[in-house]
């Protein structure tokens, strides 16, 4: 006989007497995994994320995998903005870092964000809206008091400053030094001269579903995901800072948009056209180069060109495509 849902065929109820429904969910425990005690620290200049940015946008990804398996106490988001007017002095804010560390030191991955504004002339960062610091300074003396409590832990941290914190040669080694320093198993920031925070979401929820749930931070399974984050591409390239070796720059390339990691002009300077270059030829030496397929105002053709030459030393991560990253040493 061929049932359909409660009832036979012949429309009789199959369980005339009801079922006893128990409210209590079950999960087979081959597939429950618990997942590992994950604090998020989300440090942000006052007024620079209305909304809290990435480091918000992942605590609330992230809360569902836990309350699957009614874990949710095994996950933290801790959030602080830098303030220091009015009353507040560098003593407080000193003293909020100290909390911060405390308050994570009892969770296994720690990831941190630190979103605020660089120097475009020195690379400094500020740590109020008017005052800026050298980036020694800012790990040395403020962020000191975070990080110290968390040294044992596996702590990733997203510096969200714009670019020029690379630009510059001495806040780049202050960076590096400071990863070491603090241990911070990996440090990733962003070279966009106008960094916009939201436009790297795309690799920290494709970064979290790899470190958090499979435990995978590889260099080999980072560069597995970064075929998901080519829209970060478009605008920056990522540079990992880890202890003790040299920070590797990855530059998301594509033949017309942007050889060799480098966004070619939009406009030509000669004859004002817009997106106007044609690939005419590589040189022997890899140098692309560009030439404008535009009109001047008496009619003529254009003759301005463009080299583009693979000054990062990058080379192939992945092979055989239009589009692909590159990397290189910074």
């Amino acid at each position: 006989m061929t049932y359909r849902g409660l009832y036979n065929e012949d429309g009789c109820a199959m369980f005339p007497n009801g079922l006893a429904i128990t409210p209590q969910s079950f999960i087979p425990p081959r597939i429950h995994c618990r997942l590992p005690r994950l604090c998020i620290i989300n440090i942000y200049l006052v007024g620079l994320l209305p909304r809290g940015g990435p480091g918000h946008l992942l605590s609330e990804m992230v809360r569902p995998w836990y309350s699957s398996f009614r874990d949710e106490s095994r996950v933290i988001y801790l959030e602080h903005i830098m303030d220091v007017t009015g009353d507040r002095t560098i003593d407080n804010e000193v003293a909020d870092m100290a909390e911060l560390g405390q308050r994570g030191a009892d969770y296994n991955i720690i990831m941190v964000f630190i979103c605020t504004h660089s120097d475009e002339t020195r690379g400094d960062l500020f740590f109020k809206p008017n005052g800026a610091v050298t980036v020694n300074d800012f790990f040395s003396h403020i962020l000191k008091h975070l990080l110290d409590p968390l040294k044992k832990k596996e702590i990733t941290m997203f510096l969200l400053a714009c670019g020029a914190i690379l630009h510059h040669e001495e806040s780049s080694h202050d960076l590096k030094t400071a990863v070491s320093t603090f241990n911070i198993k990996n440090c990733f920031t962003f070279t966009s001269q106008m960094l916009l925070a939201y436009e790297i979401f795309p690799f920290v929820q494709g970064y979290a579903h790899a470190a958090v749930r499979q435990g995978r931070n590889s260099e080999a399974d980072l560069e597995q995901l970064l075929d998901q984050c080519f829209s970060v591409g478009l605008h920056n390239n990522i540079v990992w800072f880890m202890p003790g070796k040299d920070p590797i720059r990855y530059a998301w390339t594509e033949n017309m948009v942007r050889p060799w990691g480098h966004t070619l002009s939009y406009q030509c300077s000669s004859c004002m056209s817009l997106w106007c270059w044609s690939r005419r030829k590589v040189n022997q030496d890899g140098s692309i180069l560009f030439g404008c397929k535009g009109k001047l105002p008496s009619g003529a053709q254009c003759q301005a060109t463009v080299t583009v030459i693979n000054d990062m030393n990058l080379g192939p991560v992945q092979r055989g495509h239009k589009e692909v990253w590159m990397k290189g040493i910074l």
